[in-house]
């Protein structure tokens, strides 16, 4: 702007010098034309913003990666004056957000147009303020206000939908462990107690009330359900490329696409993970626990320093002994030491492995993939570009699936909630 001012500016004085020197009509007429139409673009900028109010409506706090977010920008002009031509863009910090270019006539109309794109990326971002840009017919002068104030938009990862993915069974060492008293009417009935006010009529055992002349009522137990622990392994050391190409984006789905899984079935879920500051959310279930999921998977990133082998250890004196551990990792070393300690923890779970051959790293894994595989554990092996439905399927487990030696075996999810 300054340097268009400058060449104006010279192109004025050259004007008034050619004019003053020759003393033509001409020239006289056309510096005179010149500087009014300059003057009169420079009124025109000036008076641009003059009675015009904007705002936004309708901006949701929410959406998942691959909708479409957008919000309801209006204008409105109360002075005497039109103003066909004003560039309105949101300034906030939402990728791929457009500008837009509005008119509006005078005495007080209201324009309206909508502002949107297509969620790129998962995170923390915000809506506004929107910043109006007015510039005369020449373009010589320009002319900017920020207005509006700013809102949250959270963007979550967007879960694929899975249809046959399962975990390794824990070989189970007794009964009594997995069972609880509860109030509730179960099959299983544990004992028999005194009758109490209060109890109701049908908890009465009438065998054990008749032989020892009282009432007597019967105490329940359930099935203790398993919940599962998620964790993803967010040191910035183990992941390979970047943004939508980049193993963190493909870990962080995965997370997501399992946990909707499993909570569908009921299953109880927790998630935890260490990157620019600790996620742990403990085990629950539903679709407002699925949510709380979403927003730690929204929000974090692989800028942490712990390893998942740490991740595990800081873990395990929170995990009871059937909790099981579903460990998501781009580092081959990593998922090893995750398989070992299911395997000798004799805790259910699976290790799903961002493969990071496929996603740029140099080294060659082959063996120790081959060594994941026969550990039999539920391991899977997600590559760059693959189809997660299919990832992360009974079919893609390979060897584990098929070795009839497998003592542990796999379980789906509607059994293990079940």
């Amino acid at each position: 702007m300054r340097s268009r001012r400058v060449y104006l500016g010279a192109l004025i004085l050259i004007a008034l010098f050619l004019t003053l020197g020759s003393g033509f009509y001409v020239m006289s007429n056309l510096l005179s034309v010149t500087l009014a139409a300059i003057c009169l673009s420079w009124l025109w900028t000036k008076l641009s913003m003059r009675g015009i109010t904007a705002g936004a409506e309708d901006q949701p706090a929410l959406a998942q990666v691959g909708e479409r977010v957008e919000q309801t920008v209006w204008l409105q002009n109360t002075s005497l004056l039109p103003r066909p031509w004003l560039h309105v863009e949101d300034i906030g910090d939402i990728p791929g957000l457009p500008s837009e270019v509005m008119g509006v006539p005078t005495r007080g109309i209201r324009n309206w147009t909508k502002l949107g794109a297509r969620a790129q990326s998962r995170g923390r971002f915000q809506w506004g303020p929107l910043r109006l840009t007015a510039a005369d017919p020449l373009g010589l002068f320009r002319t900017s206000a920020v207005v509006g104030k700013t809102h949250e938009l959270v963007i979550y990862p967007a879960p694929v939908p899975l249809t046959d993915f399962v975990i390794s069974s824990a070989e189970e060492t007794g009964d009594a462990p997995d069972y609880r008293a509860t109030t509730q009417f179960t099959p299983n009935v544990v004992s028999v107690r005194r009758y109490t006010v209060g109890d109701s009529l049908n908890r009465i055992h009438w065998k054990s009330s008749a032989k020892l002349n009282r009432l007597m009522v019967k105490e329940f137990e359930t099935e203790v359900q398993t919940d599962l622990m998620i964790l993803l392994d967010l040191n910035r050391d183990a992941h390979v490329g970047r943004g939508q190409d980049g193993t963190e984006e493909a870990a962080v789905t995965v997370a997501a696409s399992i946990a909707r899984y499993l909570l569908d079935f009921d299953n109880g879920i927790g998630f935890s993970a260490v990157g620019q500051t600790e996620y742990t959310i403990l085990g629950g279930t539903g679709d407002r626990h699925l949510w709380r999921i979403l927003e730690a998977l929204a929000l974090c990133r692989a800028e942490g320093r712990m390893p998942l082998g740490e991740l595990l250890a800081v873990q395990e004196s929170r995990l009871s002994r059937r909790m099981g551990v579903i460990a998501i990792t781009p580092s081959v070393e990593e998922a090893l030491t995750a398989a070992a300690f299911l395997r000798e923890r004799n805790s259910p779970g699976a290790v799903i492995l961002l493969e990071p051959m496929s996603f740029g790293a140099p080294a060659d894994y082959s063996a120790e993939l081959a060594q994941l595989y026969s550990m039999g554990i539920a391991a899977y092996i997600v590559r760059h570009g693959d189809d997660l439905g299919r990832a992360l399927s009974f079919s893609a487990l390979g060897p584990s699936a098929a070795d009839p030696g497998n003592r542990r075996g796999f379980t789906r999810p509607e059994r293990w909630g079940a």
